[in-house]
């Protein structure tokens, strides 16, 4: 059975944990006894720690390396070189159940595993008492990790279809083996019909084919289907997948890329795929083991005490509000076993610091940092904790640029220890927002860095798309939105990422409009329009387009009346203005048509021309307009509330400006003053939000 569950997947068995509403009470928290015997056991993509057999642990460890090596191999997928999890593998089927049970906040009957996504790392939690049991469900929800951080934009089917194919992965003497047929789906497109290929393509996971039940099963039928046909299946068809996924990265639609890929329709696809469904003998995966490629893993050796409670806390931190107080009695008792542990004390500094507890938090950074651990975990916390209590509610302004520095200064030897470790990639580039010194460029190419290492992240998507906006690359930063966040199945984000697209939208504009470019501008808008999936952001665009060309519109006819033709331009005026639906655009055109009507011969002197107008980082319009006659005292009144316009708007950007430098009590009392006082409707909303933003950011209701 399939279900939804706070938006993640929930599969057979294997939860991926999201944040739960539920309260855990530390008291329910399973702390490992000293007695216990616990191991580690390191391989190129995993850090496993369990309280198994040595030989159980090297054969769990085998089998997921194994399997993640293949997943590259057969589908031509670069896997990640950041790809790292941590897997806590445990030996009976109680303690499994207690962990589970205490991250869950409920019953783990029926689960075999947890998947965690972290800030600092994900964690895999197995159930290691029947492990051949829980295979299945482990390698699938493995595979969906892999293929997701393999790069951005990986679609829905392909995840889906290619984690479908390696859910039956095992380790057979010395071959591996994967994409047994499966009976369920096959007959699933046998008995009922498929989708067509264009639709299967297209789907998200927010789609009604990957949410309706009754339309999920066929989805997943053809999804598995589909990429067992073009991973081995179809041997004409090798290579063809990565050309497909290329060509997509590369922006190009859908459909096209699928056509010039496979060098046939989509529907034509459709007819091939059902004959292959239909086929009475199905190809099986096998390879020697010793041709995928994967490292023999070493023995387990024993753990530190410390190391293995901070992992712990680190893994219960996650996925929960109340993830604090839960892992806490771990960080602590990891403490006692070692008192200057830097991990524990890391551990612990950013639990307090989570709770908002900053002044006690920053000491017990300090003793973490002293000893100068060789790992970035430490630097990367403590770092994240400072940008935490600059942002947080009473933050002093005083110390907020010190703060800034530190913590640039502790991701720097993150860095220096681990150039790819993408928490400090992310956090170097956090410390840079607002800083007129700082270097954007360096900035940008750590977010890149860390956008190829970690595609399925949404926040460093977003931030990246950020901050290339701010350099002016508008169309890489609309690219990555679109494809990375426009699609994400968490509503909140998607908000975001509208937000943010719009906020590149009229920032682009802006600048052509500035420049006189009225008609790129209009080009700009409609490219947008050709290219965003977003309903929401679609419309906006629209509204913007019909603005844009009604100022263009007004801008000719001032143009033709600089030409001399002011006749024909007051009879073009006369009958444009009742369509006018922009205020400031229609404000403009009946001024230049009251002076044109107030000077009907050729005029002494040779008209200004109309300026378009200029979007402002709130959305408000400053614009020129044409120099009347003197004594028209309609234009003087124009004149007057363009210049209140003007000076509201530059108050509102400097509030932004201050909020950049983390200066939020001077920016909110800016925006209070204007959400009061501002009479451009624009600059009022924007201010309102702004304010309300910044008094939750302060505590403040």
């Amino acid at each position: 059975m399939i279900t939804n569950w706070t938006g993640l997947r929930r599969l057979c068995g294997l939860v991926v944990l999201a944040a739960l509403p539920s309260t855990l009470g530390a008291s329910n928290l399973p702390i490992p006894s000293r007695g216990e015997s616990w191991s580690v056991l390191k391989t190129p993509h995993f850090l496993i720690i369990s309280d198994a057999r040595a030989g159980e642990v090297r054969d769990a460890a085998r089998h997921l390396e194994a399997l993640t090596v293949a997943v590259g191999k057969v589908t031509g997928l670069t896997i990640n070189p950041s790809f790292m999890s941590t897997v806590v593998l445990l030996s009976s089927r109680v303690t499994f159940r207690s962990y589970c049970e205490a991250l869950r906040g409920g019953s783990c009957a029926d689960i075999g595993g947890l998947y965690q996504r972290g800030e600092f790392g994900d964690f895999l939690l197995i159930d290691g008492s029947d492990f051949d049991a829980a295979r299945r469900t482990v390698s699938r929800e493995l595979t969906h990790a892999i293929v997701e951080d393999s790069g951005p934009g990986v679609p829905v089917w392909l995840k889906e279809g290619v984690a479908e194919f390696y859910g039956d992965f095992s380790i057979v003497g010395s071959e591996i083996r994967a994409g047994s047929p499966n009976p369920a789906h096959l007959a699933e497109i046998r008995d009922h019909s498929t989708l067509p290929m264009a639709t299967l393509l297209a789907v998200t996971e927010f789609s009604p084919e990957y949410t309706a039940p009754n339309l999920r099963r066929t989805f997943y039928a053809q999804s598995w289907l589909t990429a067992h046909c073009l991973l081995i299946g179809a041997p004409q068809r090798k290579g063809q997948l990565a050309r497909y996924l290329d060509a997509l990265a590369a922006g190009q639609p859908i459909e096209s890329a699928f056509s010039a890929s496979f060098g046939c329709s989509t529907e034509a696809f459709t007819k091939e795929l059902l004959a292959y469904s239909q086929s009475s003998t199905m190809p099986l995966l096998k390879l020697p083991l010793a041709e995928v490629g994967s490292e023999e893993p070493s023995q387990p050796v024993p753990i530190p005490r410390d190391e293995l409670l901070s992992r712990l806390g680190e893994l219960f931190s996650y996925g929960r509000p109340d993830g604090p107080d839960a892992a806490m009695p771990l960080v602590d008792e990891g403490l006692a076993a070692a008192p200057e542990s830097a991990s524990a004390l890391a551990m612990k500094g950013w639990l307090l610091s989570r709770k908002g507890q900053f002044d006690a938090a920053t000491p017990v950074f300090e003793r973490a940092v002293a000893a100068a651990p060789p790992l970035p975990l430490p630097y990367a916390l403590y770092g994240a904790h400072l940008l935490r209590r600059v942002e947080g509610p009473g933050a002093a302004s005083g110390s907020l640029a010190a703060d800034v520095v530190k913590a640039r200064q502790l991701f720097e030897k993150a860095l220096a220890l681990s150039p790819d470790y993408v928490p400090a990639l992310i956090g170097f580039a956090q410390t840079t927002r607002g800083d007129a010194g700082a270097d954007l460029t360096l900035a940008i190419s750590r977010l890149e860095r860390a956008y190829i290492l970690a595609p399925a992240r949404s926040d460093v998507a977003m931030l990246l798309a950020e901050f290339l906006g701010n350099a002016g690359q508008y169309a890489r930063a609309g690219q990555i939105i679109d494809r990375s966040v426009a699609t994400n199945p968490d509503a909140a984000i998607r908000s975001r990422a509208r937000e943010l697209r719009i906020s590149l939208q009229t920032s682009a504009t802006r600048e052509m409009l500035k420049s006189g470019d009225t008609a790129g501008a209009a080009r700009a808008i409609e490219r947008g329009l050709a290219e965003s999936p977003d309903p929401e952001t679609r419309e906006y665009l629209r509204r913007e387009l019909a603005r844009i060309r009604e100022w263009a519109q007004v801008k000719e006819l001032a143009d033709m009346a600089n030409r001399g033709d002011q006749a024909g331009a007051l009879r073009s005026l006369e009958t444009l203005l009742p369509t006018l639906t922009d205020p400031e655009a229609k404000s403009q055109a009946a001024a230049l048509r009251d002076r044109l009507r107030a000077v009907p011969a050729a005029p002494t002197t040779t008209p200004s021309p109309t300026a378009q107008p200029s979007p402002t980082a709130s959305g408000a319009q400053t614009s020129e307009v044409p120099t009347p006659p003197e004594g028209t005292s309609r234009y003087q009144e124009a004149l007057e509330r363009e210049a209140l316009w003007q000076r509201e708007t530059e108050r509102y950007n400097q509030a932004v400006a201050l909020n950049n430098r983390h200066d939020f009590e001077g920016a909110l009392r800016i925006v209070e003053e204007l959400a009061k006082s501002a009479t451009n409707d624009e600059v009022k909303a924007a201010a309102v939000t702004f304010r309300n933003r910044l008094r939750a950011r302060l505590g403040r209701s």
